[in-house]
């Protein structure tokens, strides 16, 4: 060290002042005076590294608190998205709790999920898309989203919708509640439904029909929370949700009590209107019948069509009749679209919407298309074959004359067929 400071204090000496100076000479005092300031300078140099490392050390320190700190908001980050995403499983009829309304993000914001505002259930995949398809015309001008949920088409797409957090969901109860059971609807939100409605439920409560609707019934049972319920076979979205009320529409009152039970109602709670025409059908039917065999039917048929152009809807009862038909019709080049549940849900829609777009179309259909379908101006109804009940009668023939137009209702009626067509005319008017 002192051969260090001796030579920081000869470069204080100029060349001229070396030469001939004594011990105690100016040259020694000069060196006496700045000594002190190259011991401070000595020790500023030394201690410049100290200071350096330390500073050093505090920035590595920083950094590592930030990683620390960005590795604990991402764990947090993680947490909250897996609580998010956790769905509503059934197992054994018991639920796993529902992840919460309000969650935290990574900011310290709240985002809160979507009430689920109504529950729309409808026994054939044609009138959920129907129903949709009004609800968002009506709905144009407001935010709110509609989701469609049938058979026939992707689930995946399906999930993907329905964890978007909709308002309004319309079914059928096979698809929806395989989305349910499979645990792929956390967007269902059963605990916040304000509304349900269950369409042609006289179709619904059928024996041996939409087992997955009691299935669906019970489990909104235990969380529910709804203001409103509708069920019946015609209803008025418009009352649906401007009214917080009970509406219901009765056609066939012991059923409708088994499915009040299944939802927790109690009859003397509810308020019921019935507003079934007397009648059955409307005024501005025209309603006709052609006795023939068997054979005959494929011939009158043809001369109906031939003699009555116009928009004409032919109903059978089994899918190969409506194939058969539409090979016949085809041969005759009356160029008809065929509708019936063994075909793919995306040709369905396609058909129907290609009959609706023409003028003289002809479509050929089992009872997938008796009820509820809003087809405009259709001029004439046949059934090839006579259905089986009053109330099946009544929706075939609903799919014309409707909006006041005016319509015609034709059945085509073999002799086995005649004391059914007499049972269906008795209960509907009171005459054979």
């Amino acid at each position: 060290m002192d051969g260090f400071v001796f030579l920081e204090v000869m470069e204080d000496y100029h060349p001229e002042e070396l030469a001939g100076i004594s011990a105690g000479g100016p040259a020694q005092k000069k060196k006496i005076k700045e000594r002190p300031l190259q011991e401070d300078n000595l020790e500023q140099t030394v201690t410049t590294p100290s200071t350096q490392l330390e500073k050093s050390t505090k920035n590595d320190q920083q950094t590592k608190g930030k990683k620390k700190r960005k590795k604990k908001n991402k764990a947090q980050s993680k947490a909250q998205s897996e609580e998010q995403n956790r769905v509503e499983m059934v197992t054994d009829n018991r639920l796993v709790e529902d992840p919460p309304e309000a969650t935290e993000t990574g900011n310290g914001t709240s985002k809160l999920k979507k009430p689920l505002l109504a529950l729309i259930m409808t026994p054939t995949r044609e009138l959920v898309i129907q129903i949709k398809n009004h609800l968002k015309q009506a709905a144009k001008h407001t935010s709110l989203e509609i989701v469609a949920v049938v058979g026939g088409m992707a689930p995946q797409k399906q999930q993907r919708l329905l964890n978007k957090c909709p308002e309004i969901i319309v079914a059928t109860p096979g698809r929806l509640w395989d989305l349910i059971s499979e645990v792929r609807l956390r967007a269902c939100r059963l605990e916040h439904l304000r509304y349900l409605v269950i369409d042609e439920a006289d179709r619904m409560v059928e024996q041996g029909h939409f087992q997955e609707l009691s299935s669906i019934l019970e489990l909104i049972q235990r969380k529910r929370q709804w203001t409103s319920i509708s069920i019946g076979a015609s209803i008025s979205f418009s009352l649906l949700f401007l009214k917080l009320m009970v509406f219901m529409t009765i056609t066939n009152e012991e059923g409708f009590v088994s499915l009040m039970d299944k939802v927790g109602l109690q009859k003397n709670s509810c308020k019921i209107i019935d507003v079934t025409n007397k009648r059955g059908t409307v005024e501005t039917l025209t309603e006709a019948k052609i006795s023939c065999v068997i054979e005959e039917k494929d011939l009158y048929l043809h001369y109906f069509l031939s003699r009555y152009p116009g928009r004409t809807l032919v109903f059978s009862k089994t899918v190969d009749c409506v194939r058969r038909l539409g090979s016949l019709s085809r041969i005759l080049d009356f160029n008809p679209w065929v509708l019936h549940a063994s075909m793919q849900q995306r040709q369905r829609l396609k058909n129907l919407d290609r009959f609706k777009q023409s003028a003289s179309g002809l479509l050929l259909a089992t009872d997938v298309a008796a009820r509820g379908l809003d087809i405009p101006a259709v001029e004439h109804v046949i059934h090839y074959q006579v259905p089986k009940d009053l109330d099946l009668y009544i929706h075939r023939s609903g799919r014309t004359a409707r909006a006041s137009r005016e319509g015609l209702s034709v059945v085509l009626v073999g002799p086995e067929e005649m004391g059914s067509y007499k049972k269906i005319m008795k209960a509907l008017n009171g005459g054979g």
